[in-house]
């Protein structure tokens, strides 16, 4: 099976990763409140049921329930005797015997109502690992039906679902409208493969506020090279980041490639006296940046 680690790799990825680079990756290794992880998948791109409440997971106790799968299957009758007569004997012994044995009996029948959900889980999840994701798509829209208090478990799988199976508009649609973890971030990248790249930086801009973009400043870096990457307008770039005041930010590891993207527009756009101020900047927090200090030097003696 293809890998699929991060957000709609393999089908978006292709599309987008080589023009986003590794702001493509970028919502992945910042996960916290705001911005979680954008997958419920494993690192081989499959899923697992562990996601799910212990209710809708198939039981732990295999050995147990395969003799209780078959002995309702197979011998019914005789299982009802059988346990009727324990429950019987329990009693004769001791009414606190009687009473366990008779909640064990009750609990053993009960476990059979619901298993066909849980079985209808995991065809589902066999289905997505196989690669059908028609069928598991059916399969989680079934299991929402039946279980509706528990729906929101199966969004993010079936909102794979309708990517892999290329109906990204749907996609779009469907996370819009559902709980999602990441829902920001993916309805953004959806914008992007649906080739709509001035909606997904307008999406952005009225989705994170500036307190957000304040804590976790990188982030800038992924709208900012929609502009300079896909819709290929340096000035346009220029002024998303400016509008953000990042000239006057203070310097740091997180805000220093947005510095370096805003230092590729300046050159992109020929502004020399903006880029040879932002190189001073940038040189006296880091120094050591051979690349930074030799463009510097180069803009100072054409001075």
């Amino acid at each position: 099976m293809a890998n699929k680690y991060d957000l709609f790799n393999n089908y978006a990825e292709k599309e987008l990763s080589s023009k986003l680079g590794a702001a493509w990756e970028f919502f992945q290794v910042m996960p916290n409140d705001e911005f979680p992880k954008l997958h419920d998948l494993l690192p081989n791109g499959t899923i697992t049921q562990d996601k799910l409440p212990m209710k809708l997971r198939t039981y732990c106790f295999a050995c147990c329930y395969k003799l209780y799968i078959f002995l309702y299957k197979k011998h019914l009758s005789k299982t009802v005797i059988f346990f009727f007569i324990c429950a019987i004997i329990g009693f004769l012994r001791s009414p606190i015997e009687g009473c366990v044995i008779s909640t064990g009996i009750i609990i053993f029948f009960l476990m059979r109502k619901g298993q066909n959900v849980r079985d209808l889980i995991q065809l589902g999840i066999k289905n997505f690992n196989a690669t059908n994701f028609e069928g598991a798509l059916a399969n989680f829209k079934e299991v929402q039906t039946l279980l509706p208090k528990y729906a929101d478990y199966f969004n993010d799988w079936i909102a794979y679902c309708l990517l892999y199976l290329e109906r990204p508009k749907e996609a779009l649609e469907f996370i819009q409208t559902h709980k999602v973890t990441a829902k920001r971030a993916k309805i953004f990248f959806l914008f992007l493969i649906l080739n709509e790249p001035q909606e997904a930086v307008d999406y952005f801009k009225n989705s994170f506020n500036r307190n957000e973009i304040d804590k976790w400043p990188s982030i800038l870096v992924i709208p900012a090279l929609v502009y300079s990457n896909i819709i290929k307008n340096p000035i346009k770039t220029i002024d998303f980041l400016e509008s953000y005041d990042v000239l006057n930010w203070t310097l740091n590891n997180d805000t220093y490639n947005v510095y370096e993207l805003l230092a590729k527009q300046y050159t992109a756009s020929n502004n020399k006296e903006k880029l040879k101020n932002l190189y001073i900047k940038m040189n006296k927090f880091k120094p050591d940046d051979i690349v930074v200090a030799e463009r510097l030097k180069k803009l100072l003696q054409e001075e």
